[in-house]
């Protein structure tokens, strides 16, 4: 089922092959799961751990975007056939246990092993549990290295429509003494959901939609749905949820769609997902542009940005070859006139994709971003998932200074801060024109690269001491 892995680094000279190492403690993947449970699979929400059911300890369990709780075992070493035997006797467990019960387990778990976001778990968890009409579960199997003749379980359970991921790890030293952390994963393909068939007990799209009118965001709801059709892309009803996939994977899901009385529309889009099915786009591109892979609520008081953020983005998705070499070429012409004005962005080579930019210290990017009839030069401010304080707090910092900024730049700013997100954004918009709008290319491109340099000239010094006094 599996071949060995190797890693090598290749520089000037030949090869060389790193040393595995190990992953010594259960632990460890308890912990890193936890902290990104995107190693495991999109989307996931993780809601307990150490969880005690019937059965024993449950090293983890989670929420999908499809509203399935998902079991997840974790092993220290090799991955063997009685890892499915365990793992199938919690998800019985799971499936049995009487909602009440397993809030209060659940409710528990989070005092005592203090998860990220308490009262967003509890949120979540209370919501499916009143919802649900059908308690659906999948599982997802880690370890390190996998056992032979485990591919047969799998397709042979797949049959039963049972879904089960195995994940396997391998660490690898480098010469810095620093880790890298290499994935595969196992998933029958069977499990994909034919186009024709919905679930008896899910509401259709439009039953879903009357939600959204309910709470006043019919108009909201629709947009993003059609904006989602014309890109091509599969709308799928799931219970009280729109999964939005892509057209070859119905069962990978990009965005979902969750309209709730009296929160809104709850979103999440999975940046990963979307970068595995559209190379045009990186996830720092996609979280750039939306957001954190995290759920937010649209309301009434902000509906109309919040969509139009995301139709856009939606709209800029490659559904032709066409617009992939278009954008590449103006990605070419781009850079090569930045690079005769700027040494900024000297290191980056042209791509399809919409933003192109360099990432600077303290998790911050300097970025170009190219739409099909306006570009924009921003700042975007995202350390990672477990430095909100530390985009918060440098973000603040370059707001005090906003006088001063804009100022130097010749211009008003774009300040962009919200509870929902982790991230920060500082951003002008050109409205001259984008990739689609070829007779201006070199207007556009002039003058969107002259704006880069104010820009970067105007926030970089307040930037660096921004990042020098925060980390100390």
């Amino acid at each position: 089922m599996q071949s060995e892995i190797g890693i090598w680094t290749v520089g000037e000279e030949q090869p060389i092959r790193l040393d595995r190492t190990l992953i010594e403690k259960e632990i460890d993947l308890e912990n890193w799961a936890e902290a990104q449970p995107s190693l495991l699979s999109e989307g996931l929400t993780i809601v307990a751990r150490q969880l005690h059911v019937e059965g024993g300890f449950l090293d983890l369990l989670a929420i999908n975007p499809k509203g399935d709780w998902v079991i997840i075992e974790l092993k220290r070493g090799r991955l063997y056939r009685d890892a499915f035997a365990q793992a199938i006797d919690y998800a019985a467990c799971i499936k049995s246990m009487k909602s009440t019960k397993l809030q209060e387990s659940i409710e528990l778990g989070l005092e005592k092993n203090k998860l990220t976001n308490p009262d967003g778990v509890l949120e979540s968890v209370e919501y499916l549990l009143e919802n649900e009409e059908e308690r659906k579960t999948s599982i997802i199997i880690a370890g390190v290295g996998v056992e032979s003749g485990m591919q047969r379980v799998v397709e042979f359970l797949s049959d039963y429509k049972i879904p089960i991921r195995i994940v396997s790890f391998d660490t690898f030293e480098n010469s810095e003494n620093s880790q890298l952390l290499v994935r595969e994963v196992f998933e029958e393909e069977a499990l994909e959901i034919p186009e024709t068939k919905t679930k008896s007990k899910s509401k259709s799209i439009e039953e879903v939609g009357e939600i959204a009118e309910a709470e006043g965001l019919g108009e909201a709801y629709w947009r993003l749905i059609n904006a989602s059709k014309d890109a091509g892309l599969f709308c799928r009803p799931y219970i009280h949820t729109v999964m939005v996939a892509p057209p070859s994977h119905k069962n990978r899901c990009l965005i979902y769609i969750n309209p709730r009385k009296g929160k809104g529309i709850m979103i999440q889009h999975v940046a990963e997902t979307f970068a595995n099915f559209y190379s045009d786009f990186t996830v720092q591109d996609i979280e750039t542009t939306l957001g954190p892979s995290e759920t937010y609520a649209i309301t009434k008081s902000d509906w109309e940005s919040q969509t139009k953020k995301i139709t856009d983005f939606l709209e800029e998705l490659p559904t032709d070859a066409d617009r992939h070499n278009k954008r590449l070429e103006y990605n070419t012409a781009l850079l090569k006139y930045a690079n005769s004005r700027t040494k900024l962005h000297e290191e980056i080579a042209p791509t399809p994709r919409a933003y192109r930019g360099v990432r600077i210290d303290g998790g911050c990017g300097l970025n170009y971003l190219v739409r099909k009839h306006d570009t924009s030069v921003l700042l975007w401010i995202d350390r990672g998932k477990e430095w909100a304080d530390f985009n918060d707090a440098v973000y603040r910092y370059l707001l005090n200074k906003k006088e001063q900024i804009e100022s130097d730049f010749g211009g008003t700013l774009e300040w962009t801060s919200s509870e929902k997100n982790r991230s920060r954004k500082i951003s002008t918009t050109l409205e001259l024109g984008g990739w689609e709008d070829q007779e201006k290319w070199p207007l556009i491109i002039k003058e969107t690269v002259e704006k880069m340099i104010q820009f970067e000239s105007a926030i970089r010094p307040h930037l660096v001491k921004a990042i020098e006094e925060i980390a100390q």
